[in-house]
């Protein structure tokens, strides 16, 4: 795991500046969380995840594979890293498990990227893998009050040290699943697909994702297949197909059976 540095909790260049990388998914901003700064700083009453609705995508972990196969389709982006994502609606831009009071549809699961933010782990610079614990200031999730706060002193609270763990998980857990992605890519496993929706006699195609070949799996060398069990992957590749007869994600919101084409 890479090394976490500074006594707040974040770590900063020589320049006082971390290197900001292309913004994810949600985030508007990205700064060192910092001991004066954020001192008053703490998550508001409830999770809210109003971020999140005008997406119909989330970032997946292989690890979040057996559970989250049970509630969305699991597609791949088709550009490097090639990176899981859960399907949460067919249309552009409109996520169908969160509603109009930021709540996310109860008893199905959201997802670890959703839980992080409006925390990341960030490069403090490009040449080395020391990371800094930053923020988005422009999100609603967090707010100033009197206890339960991120940081005692300079030093980050136990609210701020159980953030920070879970961001070192999601972090070590990320670049196990963008090695995940490389060795899909490597192995000719992956292809584009599409999702044909059928609703109200009209139909519609979703495109833009790539799904794993199941018969490109079953047709792998003895040897290929040695590279995919040492950490589980192929447990999670089949996690990934039975996800894609999901329709129960779409079928929630009376959409229709999406087909897989």
């Amino acid at each position: 795991m890479s090394d976490i540095a500074g006594s707040n909790g974040a770590s900063t260049s020589g320049s006082g500046e971390t290197t900001q990388p292309q913004l994810p998914l949600f985030y508007k901003t990205l700064v060192p969380l910092d001991s004066t700064k954020h001192a008053k700083l703490r998550r508001k009453a409830g999770a809210n995840y109003a971020f999140a609705r005008g997406s119909n995508l989330a970032p997946l972990l292989a690890v979040e594979f057996s559970v989250a196969q049970k509630h969305y389709p699991i597609v791949f982006a088709r550009s490097a890293p090639y990176l899981p994502m859960a399907l949460l609606g067919y249309e552009q831009g409109k996520n169908v498990f969160v509603d109009a009071e930021g709540n996310w549809q109860q008893g199905k699961y959201v997802p670890a990227y959703m839980r992080r933010y409006p925390f990341s782990l960030v490069p403090t610079t490009q040449d080395t893998n020391q990371l800094a614990l930053c923020v988005d200031e422009t999100n609603t999730v967090l707010e100033e009050g009197p206890d339960s706060v991120l940081f005692e002193g300079r030093d980050l609270s136990d609210a701020g040290k159980k953030i920070m763990s879970f961001c070192q998980e999601f972090h070590r857990h990320l670049m196990a699943t963008q090695e995940l992605g490389k060795l899909l890519n490597e192995l000719g496993l992956l292809q584009e697909s599409s999702l044909r929706i059928q609703s109200s006699g009209r139909t519609s195609e979703l495109k833009g994702f790539m799904i794993v070949s199941e018969q490109k799996l079953g047709q792998l060398s003895d040897d290929d297949m040695l590279k995919l069990r040492p950490r589980g992957q192929i447990g999670v590749l089949y996690a990934h197909l039975m996800s894609l007869g999901s329709g129960q994600s779409v079928a929630l919101q009376n959409r229709g059976l999406p087909e897989i084409a």
